[in-house]
């Protein structure tokens, strides 16, 4: 485990409700150039390659069998006993952050509960994670494995040396997820919106995608600890829904479909 440079910015009171041992943390993260050249920006393949464009996905992830970076390590609060993460996903933002492409800033703290007692030593740990890149140009960014402070609000500036690159994709993102379950879809509740609920284990997720009856464009997107979405429905004929779940670079088998509607069909003349 490497020691970063932490910028402790004061005590806070987090409300979460967690399980277990689960200790709430709230962290914000940044990579930047300080000016000095010395934090290229990050890109494929590598250092050398193409610059990331904001909007590469960059995960928490719990460091499982305390063996630092590996294949099998979940997304946190996405599982049973691993309690609870408000945000484990977010988009680069290094030009909205105005310190450029390549780079990134947390638009909001990521607040997290570590899964266990941090005094137990039982892998108290977590790391980021980025796998992004097309064809040639796929690499796996990883940081080193690091410990949280239940109840700081901490502030975390990374280097280059906290980074570590592979060429292509990050091994779990190799494995497609696996396929949300128990889909269900509202029906006949709502005037001009469906919701739709879900199962799902957790692991190897960046988000969810919700789909109606052959469309290729998903009606509604939910990260990765969410399992129920709502969106705008205006048809006055019942369809069919169904959700994936997606890593970084590939989505799952869809999940059973179920037909959801809005009242709206109450006012449509007809046999039915």
């Amino acid at each position: 485990m490497k020691m970063w440079k932490i910028f402790l910015l004061g005590a806070v009171a987090l409300a979460l409700t967690t399980t277990g041992f689960a200790q709430p943390a709230a962290y914000f993260f940044a990579y930047y150039d300080d000016g000095s050249g010395h934090n290229p920006p990050l890109g494929c393949p590598c250092t050398d390659g193409s610059i990331y464009p904001d909007g590469v996905d960059i995960c928490l992830y719990w460091d499982q069998n305390g063996d630092g970076f590996s294949a099998d390590d979940p997304q946190p609060g996405t599982g049973e006993g691993y309690g609870q993460v408000f945000q484990n996903c977010y988009e680069m933002n290094g030009v909205a952050g105005e310190i450029g492409q390549g780079f990134f800033t947390t638009d909001n703290l990521v607040y997290f509960a570590m899964p266990v007692d941090p005094e137990s030593g039982d892998n108290p740990y977590y790391y980021w994670k980025i796998s992004a890149g097309v064809g040639a140009d796929e690499c796996c960014w990883y940081t080193d494995t690091f410990r949280v402070n239940a109840g700081d609000l901490t502030e975390v500036f990374l280097d280059i040396e906290d980074w570590t690159c592979l060429p292509g994709l990050c091994p779990s993102d190799i494995t497609p997820p696996n396929p949300p379950t128990n889909c269900n879809a509202s029906d006949d509740t709502q005037c001009l919106a469906v919701q739709v609920t879900w199962q799902h284990d957790g692991e190897n997720v960046t988000s969810f995608k919700v789909y109606r009856d052959d469309d290729a464009t998903p009606v509604a997107t939910a990260n990765a600890v969410a399992r129920t979405a709502v969106f705008p429905e205006t048809s006055t004929t019942p369809h069919t829904y169904y959700v994936r779940a997606f890593n970084t670079s590939l989505p799952s088998d869809p999940s059973n479909t179920d037909v959801g509607s809005t009242y709206l069909k109450r006012f449509v003349s007809g046999p039915d």
